[in-house]
């Protein structure tokens, strides 16, 4: 198929003849035969709507197109203009047309009452006893240098490039051919589909060399001018917008980092977050998060402060913001710098480097001697009297009364306290301490 230019009207009369009957016996087969294993996009199909050809008339991109009331039966024409069913009886067969959202190559099926079959599935097996062309490949890129069988969406450009392929008119030559993208063959016609917002227009060319096709399918009333009165178009399903779950402080940091959740959103290739401690944000604060991403951590944050949050959700061909959601960082941070020294008979004081939003600290005491500190024997200890809930950074844990225990090893953790009531982050553990060191003891070492 070297050059497409206008066909000739009774060759086009002679091909959609002849697709006709093809297509009226798959149709017959497809509509009351419930064993026959129907065309299928696979779930999730994100294209929708009709194109539109002089001499076979409405292409329908989705199995819902004519299905608008959801009842699994096919819509009259009064309801949906060129679906031709009855609702009631004519049952509807799954179908459709994707794009991948991540790498724009196309997949599935349309459908016209008309030809049948038109495939997009350059790698998939076409449904009844047809095949497809094994020059269709996948493509390394998607443009019109390589040519490609397998149709795909350029995000650079919002080109659609490559074919799609009326099953009906076989492989005996070049006629079972739509070609999406211009031949740039210097014809004085330009043609091709392209990408707006969330709607394709421009036309697709059917004809060989001799002039035997269904010649141009429009895929938007605007090429025509005619959306008045035939609103008709080829469209993306919209992606949902990314609802922010929470926005919360990171244990371990939590004055310093947010956690932002979300729920997973579908036909997406990945998202974006947006932070800033002013509304709405506008600083991308993470790469490209990967598909199927549900949660990102902004490290690097001030105390005590409001931010802002923006979820951003892509593919190849659109993206959708999130609501603005909103999270604080503790004023409190982890303390630093907990000493202890034991001073007899029975006492240890502590001493660690102050918060300036704390109104108190808690200390637990935990002894080490015989076993290793958990967080669960430090909770059973917290320290008393001087050190039970200190306004200072210190204080003097006077509680070990045991004799036994003065000359055991403890050590201690302290946290801080807001007046919000936020609690900061665990400090590291002090240093071993010995209420009354007595004379050099043996210490098993773990």
């Amino acid at each position: 198929m070297k050059k497409f230019f206008k066909a000739k009207n009774q060759l086009i009369i002679f091909i959609i003849a002849l697709a006709i009957l093809a297509s009226s016996a798959g149709f017959f087969i497809f509509k009351f035969n419930k064993n026959v294993d129907i065309a299928r996009a696979g779930t999730g199909d994100n294209l929708f709507g009709f194109a539109w050809n002089s001499n076979i008339g409405w292409i329908s991109f989705n199995s819902t197109d004519c299905d608008t009331d959801d009842n699994g039966f096919v819509d009259t024409d009064l309801m949906v203009q060129g679906c031709g069913g009855d609702n009631a009886t004519d049952i509807v067969f799954d179908y459709g047309v994707s794009i991948d959202p991540i790498i724009g190559s196309f997949s599935g099926y349309a459908w016209s009452n008309n030809v049948g079959w038109v495939s997009f599935a350059g790698g998939d097996t076409p449904p009844g006893s047809f095949a497809f062309s094994a020059n269709c490949y996948v493509p390394a890129y998607c443009d019109e240098i390589s040519d490609n069988c397998t149709a795909c969406f350029n995000p650079t450009d919002n080109n659609v490039y490559g074919w799609a392929k009326i099953l009906s008119l076989g492989n005996a030559g070049d006629e079972e051919w739509i070609r999406l993208d211009d031949d740039n063959t210097g014809d004085a016609v330009d043609y091709g589909i392209v990408f707006g917002g969330s709607d394709f227009s421009g036309w697709a060319w059917n004809a060989n060399d001799n002039g035997l096709g269904i010649g141009w399918v429009s895929f938007n009333c605007a090429d025509q001018g005619v959306c008045a009165t035939s609103d008709y178009k080829v469209s993306v399903e919209p992606m949902e917008q990314p609802v922010i779950t929470s926005v919360a402080p990171v244990p371990g940091f939590k004055c310093s980092m947010l956690k932002v959740d979300w729920g997973d959103v579908d036909g997406e290739a990945g998202y974006r977050v947006y932070g800033d401690d002013y509304s709405p944000p506008t600083t991308q604060v993470s790469v490209d998060l990967s598909q199927g991403a549900t949660s990102f951590s902004n490290p690097g944050l001030l105390p005590d402060t409001v931010y802002y949050y923006i979820v951003e959700v892509f593919n190849v061909f659109t993206s959708t913001d999130s609501e603005i959601a909103s999270g604080k960082t503790f004023a409190v941070c982890e303390v630093f710098g907990v000493e202890a020294s034991g001073l007899c008979p029975n006492t240890i004081e502590l001493s660690w480097l102050a918060d300036a939003y704390a109104v108190y600290y808690e200390v637990q005491r935990c002894n080490e001697t015989y076993s290793e500190c958990t967080n669960e024997i430090f909770s059973a200890f917290i320290a008393g009297d001087d050190c039970f809930d200190p306004i200072a950074n210190s204080c003097t844990d006077n509680t070990i009364l045991n004799p036994a225990e003065v000359e055991d090893y403890f050590q201690y953790r302290v946290r801080a306290v807001s007046s919000l009531g936020e609690e900061g982050d665990w400090s590291e553990l002090s240093n071993e301490a010995q209420a009354c060191p007595g004379m050099p003891t043996w210490k098993e070492v773990k």
